[in-house]
This record gives structure tokens, C-alpha cells and sequence, in this order.
């Protein structure tokens, strides 16, 4: 989500910088729509379409795939990593609706992880220990060096 937000804490390193879920949320519904529309097509040739492989296909179809949409959208709209002037605030999105707060001053450890396909596609989940050895997992962010590198900085800045 980076650049105009970017910019603009270049300006004000105080104001807050939001980062969003990355689209990638939706790609394991669609790895799914495709391999049960597949398994679909094939039961049904090779049962016909009364087969009971070929209605429990459909029936992932029907109503898994719609289900899984659903969430991930809700993901996708409602996670957010703020970057606050003196803490963060992490909102995984639905259906964890908690959100988290931690100040800067309280943060131990940052890491990044990521896969091939975070790699490939740019996106990754930041694990945030504070000193109380507590985690807050912000999962599926867009730009993940970007967010570890602005996150670091205001860490970084705060007296420890």
C-alpha cells in the first residue's frame, strides 16, 4: 500500500500510517474453486452428474467456495497495521475482531515471515514480541519490508 502513504510520513513522521491485507488473501479460494469445479467436471464424466462424488463437488462449490469468499473479503477490508507516533495498533481483520495495541517502548522483537509465494507476490506476516514475551501476529500484509522497515524506525527512535 506504500507509496502515497510512504510520502506522506516522510512529511510528518508523527502522523499515523496505515498498511493494508494484501489481494493474496483470495488466492487459496480460488486454488480451491478451480480444483473442486475440475474434480466437478471429472466425477461427472466419469459418473455421470447423479454420481456422489460429483454433488459433493458441487456442493463445495454451492457453498464452500461463497463461504470462503466472504471471509476472505472480510480479511481483506478489515485488516490493518497502524503505525501510530507512540504505538502500534494491529487489526488481523475477521474473524479475530480484537485489535491489538502496543507501544513502541515495549516492543522486544520484529520479524518478518514469509514463503515463496509471500516472496513472489509480496506478502508476508509480521510477528511482534513485546517484553512480556506476548506475540501479535499481523498476517497477510501488503509490502511487508516496507511496513518492517517503517515499524523499525519508529521502534528504533523511541527510547527503549
Amino acid at each position: 500500500m506504500g507509496l502515497h502513504q510512504a510520502e506522506d510520513e516522510q512529511a510528518d513522521p508523527s502522523a499515523a500510517v496505515v498498511y493494508g491485507v494484501h489481494w493474496a488473501v483470495f488466492l487459496p479460494t480460488g486454488v480451491i474453486a478451480c480444483l473442486y469445479g475440475v474434480l466437478w467436471l471429472w466425477f461427472g464424466d466419469v459418473d455421470g452428474t447423479s454420481g456422489g462424488m460429483a454433488r459433493a463437488a458441487l456442493l463445495v462449490l454451492a457453498v464452500g467456495v461463497p463461504l470462503l469468499i466472504v471471509h476472505a473479503g472480510l480479511r481483506f477490508a478489515n485488516g490493518r497495521l497502524e503505525l501510530g507516533s507512540k504505538e502500534l495498533i494491529a487489526r488481523p481483520g475477521w474473524p479475530v475482531r480484537r485489535e491489538r495495541h502496543v507501544a513502541y517502548a515495549h516492543i522486544a522483537d520484529v520479524k518478518l515471515r514469509r514463503g515463496l509465494i509471500g516472496r513472489a507476490l509480496d506478502v508476508g506476516s509480521l510477528v511482534i514480541t513485546d517484553r512480556n514475551g506476548d506475540h501479535t501476529v499481523m498476517p497477510d500484509l501488503a509490502d511487508p519490508q516496507g511496513v518492517l522497515q517503517a515499524l523499525q524506525s519508529r521502534w528504533r527512535a523511541k527510547p527503549q
